[in-house]
């Protein structure tokens, strides 16, 4: 994948999953509204990291998701990662590893697209305002804190 693309300039005609109160209800084509970024964090135990979104959030408050964020104009994946988990978890990026893995999704009435890497930390994982709580959890248990869909993502990328 090419980590060059300026994804501010970007507003490409996509399928993307529908998802009604997290249930995936079919495909559509939308207009990308948002470009977003999310970190396969594994421990030595093969745990993947989950973080829990504050209630303040306005995209999904109190529900559990990899770390990550949106990609702000001209940033690449690579840079979006390093800063999203400098400013969320106060950690420092050593190593990130893109997978072939993105997921177009709505949001309401947006369009987002997610680009999954793996990602090696080094440092004790601080949250700041955006998530109010973090575990390791084994790849098998994921479903009990994500819809499907995420789940799905999720595996695939750690399995790339």
């Amino acid at each position: 994948r090419d980590d060059s693309i300026n994804f501010g300039c970007m507003s490409n005609l996509v399928d993307y999953t529908e998802m009604v109160e997290g249930n995936s209800i079919g495909k559509s084509k939308r207009t990308i509204a948002r470009y977003n970024v999310a970190a396969v964090i594994m421990n030595n135990h093969d745990e993947v990291l989950l973080c829990k979104r504050s209630m303040s959030k306005r995209i999904a408050p109190g529900n559990w998701n990899l770390p990550g964020g949106k990609i702000d104009d001209g940033e690449t994946v690579d840079a979006a990662i390093a800063r999203e988990l400098a400013e969320e978890l106060s950690v420092i990026v050593v190593d990130i590893r893109q997978t072939p893995v993105i997921f177009t999704y709505a949001v309401g009435e947006e369009v987002h697209q997610t680009y999954f890497s793996k990602v090696t930390i080094c440092g004790s994982i601080i949250l700041n305002f955006e998530n109010d709580a973090h575990l390791y959890v084994h790849p098998d248990d994921i479903s009990r804190y994500l819809p499907k869909e995420w789940c799905d993502e999720i595996l695939r990328a750690i399995q790339a």
